[in-house]
């Protein structure tokens, strides 16, 4: 066919990547090729560069690494360098894609998004800057990563927690200007929140009436100034801004009023309150994992990795070991095993025999695999004495003397 010829050959691609999964549409095509790939390979690892990348799916270097990233956040995607020269191998976690595609999506954490999608933020800092400045109205450069450590993620819109990293679209993480900048807003910390991604594209231009709340307060030597930003316009055809400004002796009662309607509002931003069982849950994941990770830096010098993967398997551990896990955690780290010490004792290894490490700990011995064949050993040897005292008896009842010391 001359349109084949022309255009190169079709790719696969699973719309419930972007369906179940919430994935942008260069994520959702990185991981379908990836699939097609891993699933042609003996033990799931593959290699490709960025060019390779680009010319298989047409993503951008830029799109492949926002891609892996999303990816890497959710558990999905594992990466490795291998080899002399290095080259950057990829695997498809199975077990949580699979997991992922069953409604069991991996959330990401605060703290995921301020370390693997720093460079993300930085870029959105810069193209707000600029796309205000384009606007011509009032900005500053704004660090959104500050924006989230003040707000968290939770949607400024609904007040709903967001569990997706940044994007363009659904419940992906985007930033949103409180009073919007055609409203006559401003690009200032103040002014910014974070949002789902399809929130802020549902609220355009628009003004909350729940977003009111006090955008600076000014001292002076004989009065305070408070000028509030109102979000909703009290009448449409009116076109002033909604700024007020008051003297302290006559906004007392305003100022009351307002500082209850803010504390009501984030309320509503304030996810809800985990459960007892939940939050002892929570705890007892963090004391796993500061038991290991300071065994891990004590041990190599260097913090172990951690993930979304990882915290899956933090979490596996608990279940498995209980109140003992964070002590059996340490404890790990400190055993001699060569298969262990090859693989920098990570937490995969552990959970796969998590209660014959529990044993160990309890009982205070190592088990290696020299241990293990010196035990053997002698067992061998005790075996063959009993077989062979088993025998001088037979030979004594028998009628033949035997004046064996070995069995006074």
């Amino acid at each position: 066919m001359q349109l084949q010829q022309a255009a190169g050959d079709a790719v696969a691609y699973y719309p419930a990547f972007r369906r179940v999964l919430g994935l942008n549409a260069a994520a959702a095509q990185f991981l379908s090729q990836a699939v097609y790939w891993a699933e042609r390979t003996n033990d799931g690892w593959f290699y490709k560069t960025e060019a390779e990348w680009q010319g298989e799916i047409g993503l951008a270097p830029d799109e492949v690494r926002d891609a892996r990233k999303n990816l890497k956040a959710l558990g999905i995607l594992d990466e490795q360098r291998k080899g002399i020269p290095a080259k950057m191998f990829f695997r498809i976690n199975a077990d949580v894609l699979m997991a992922a595609l069953a409604g069991d999506v991996q959330e990401v954490t605060l703290e995921q998004v301020l370390t693997i999608h720093r460079t993300k933020l930085t870029q959105l800092s810069k193209t707000g800057l600029m796309r205000a400045t384009k606007l011509g109205v009032k900005a500053e450069y704004v660090d959104y990563a500050a924006v989230l450590e003040k707000h968290g993620m939770v949607c400024g819109c609904c007040g709903k927690a967001i569990v997706r990293s940044p994007g363009k679209g659904g419940q992906h993480l985007s930033f949103d200007h409180i009073i919007p900048l055609a409203a006559g807003g401003t690009h200032v910390f103040a002014n910014l929140q974070p949002a789902h991604a399809s929130c802020n594209g549902a609220k355009g231009s628009k003004v909350l009436a729940s977003a009111t709340r006090t955008i600076s307060v000014e001292k002076s030597s004989s009065s305070t100034v408070v000028e509030l930003e109102v979000l909703q316009k009290k009448h449409k055809q009116s076109s002033a801004k909604p700024t007020i400004t008051e003297t302290t002796q006559e906004t007392t009662a305003e100022t009351t009023s307002l500082a209850l309607v803010s504390a009501d509002a984030a309320s509503k931003r304030r996810p809800k309150a985990n459960s007892e069982a939940e939050q002892a849950r929570q705890e007892a994941c963090r004391a796993i994992w500061g038991s290991y990770a300071q065994a891990y830096v004590n041990r190599y010098g260097a913090a172990p990795v951690r993930n979304a993967k990882v915290n899956r398997q933090v979490v596996d551990l608990w279940k498995r070991l209980g109140a003992e896990a964070a002590a059996v955690a340490e404890y790990f780290v400190s055993i001699n095993d060569s298969y262990l010490i090859r693989n920098c004792h990570d937490l995969g290894s552990m959970l796969a025999k998590a209660e014959s490490y529990r044993t160990q700990w309890a009982t205070g011995r190592q088990m290696n695999g020299r241990t293990a064949r010196q035990l053997e050993d002698t067992q061998a040897n005790i075996n063959a004495a009993q077989e062979a005292a088993a025998r001088i008896r037979a030979r004594e009842n028998g009628g033949v003397r035997n004046d064996n010391p070995f069995l006074r």
